[in-house]
């Protein structure tokens, strides 16, 4: 999401489905804004991590997955 705060609001509910805490659930998901996202993956790729296998997108709905798709393109993809 834009919107940080949002994010992790998502994040935390998403951890309560799976039974986890958020800081668990953030410990390996990643969950942010787009910088923030961008800012880890590149944390990863400095420690010698060459390729990302992103297994799914978690999010509320349809419409809420295709934004999520859309940032992540036209925002994360980008900057790394």
């Amino acid at each position: 999401d834009n919107d940080k705060s949002r994010a992790h609001a998502l994040a935390a509910k998403i951890a309560s489905d799976f039974g986890e805490k958020p800081e668990e659930f953030e410990g390996y998901a990643l969950v942010g804004d787009p910088s923030s996202i961008a800012e880890r993956i590149a944390q990863y790729t400095a420690l010698g991590v060459r390729h990302h296998v992103l297994s799914t997108f978690l999010t509320e709905s349809k419409n809420t997955l295709l934004h999520t798709l859309r940032l992540f393109s036209e925002e994360v993809m980008q900057s790394v």
